[in-house]
């Protein structure tokens, strides 16, 4: 499982639980101030808590001889992805938005019926930019630089814009885009299977409850990308409840858009048709998204 995971998911540690093993991998490699890891909270929100530090930072912070405390808060310690590409200087990530319809009994019109898990991947999907230039040397706007999230709240305004203006930059610079996506669909699939395996064994006793109905409502996952210089996709992590509130008008049509989608394509699932869905239509749409996994 590591193995199919490796091409495109960064080396982690969750400290301080793997500290040893960070500690006796990265003790003797000498990174001369290089910043190399993202220290990421268990359960954090728009990059709050999020450090960026060097191997000897992280080391000093979680020094292999103290005794590890059951109770302290575990973080993700996370390779940093170097070289990343810039669009326009900055650094930037991906938010790609997944549906998820896990395997079950469904509420349809003619009763009851099992249906096997279903994922898709939209199409629609946000460009995060970093909210300064991005450069690795030493500086004191090093948050700014490399933090992507729209959802900081530093004051700093973090531009956004869809995988329209994406592919048209990549055009424009002879990217092959498709090439990329691919890479990206495969890395889902690849989680998600994973995910539903899961999922199976905990939704198993729920799902054969007579107290319990399944109206195969859509769980919509948020995929969190960065792209190498070289255009290949790296998964940074899977948001289990992204943010679906517009913030700007910026990423306004594209939380609408998926939204829609996912209720379009949990009412086709049941028997229904998505007729009835045209009127919760969202201005400005482009069309259903959905690619199917």
């Amino acid at each position: 499982i590591i193995n199919e995971y490796e091409n495109f998911w960064p080396l982690g540690y969750v400290l301080p639980r793997k500290k040893d093993a960070l500690a006796r991998e990265w003790a003797s490699k000498v990174d001369s101030g290089k910043l190399t890891w993202m220290l990421k909270d268990r359960a954090g929100y728009g990059s709050h808590g999020n450090i960026i530090a060097t191997t000897t930072e992280v080391l000093s912070m979680y020094d292999s001889s103290e005794s590890t405390n059951e109770q302290e808060e575990s973080k993700l310690c996370q390779q940093i992805v170097h070289p990343p590409m810039l669009l326009n200087g900055r650094k930037f990530s991906l938010r790609v938005y997944v549906v998820y319809f896990p395997e079950g009994a469904v509420l349809t019109p003619t009763g009851m019926e099992m249906h096997g898990s279903e994922v898709y991947v939209s199409t629609e999907g946000l460009v995060k930019f970093a909210s300064a230039l991005y450069s690795d040397e030493a500086s004191n706007d090093v948050d700014n630089q490399y933090m992507t999230n729209s959802g900081r709240g530093d004051g700093r305004s973090s531009k956004q814009e869809d995988f329209l203006y994406l592919r048209n930059q990549f055009n424009e610079n002879n990217v092959d885009y498709e090439e990329m996506w691919m890479n990206i669909r495969t890395s889902i699939q690849l989680v998600m299977n994973r995910y539903s395996s899961k999922q199976q064994s905990i939704d198993g006793d729920i799902c054969t409850s007579d107290n319990v109905s399944y109206f195969g409502v859509p769980k919509i996952l948020g995929f969190d990308f960065i792209l190498d210089d070289q255009t290949n996709p790296w998964l940074l992590e899977v948001n289990r409840f992204p943010g679906l509130d517009p913030r700007a008008a910026s990423d306004s049509r594209v939380k609408h858009s998926v939204q829609y989608d996912a209720w379009v394509a949990a009412t086709e699932r049941i028997g229904f048709s998505a007729e009835h869905m045209k009127k919760f239509c969202p201005q400005d749409y482009k069309g259903f998204s959905l690619e199917k996994l």
